[in-house]
């Protein structure tokens, strides 16, 4: 899979669940299939963690995500 797989004009990162200092966002492929992530909350350095976000914002965790094998197809 590649980072253009995710990263796209129309989709979007929907928050899916929190546990343990981790937020879970869940993301649809152009090949099919919605995947799970996540962002560390001691990441965000005070941003603002959304329900919604667009997938371009995402790209940072998508791509580490991606890198060290915990981007999971959703169950």
């Amino acid at each position: 899979m590649k980072i253009t797989d995710f990263v796209r004009k129309d989709n979007y990162a929907r928050f899916s669940h929190y546990r343990a200092g981790v937020l879970y966002y869940e993301i649809d492929s152009s090949e099919g299939g919605t995947y799970i992530f996540t962002v560390d909350v001691s990441d965000l350095a005070g941003a603002t963690a959304n329900a919604s976000e667009k997938s371009v914002f995402m790209m940072r965790y998508i791509r580490k995500a991606l890198k060290d094998g915990s981007l999971v197809i959703a169950g």
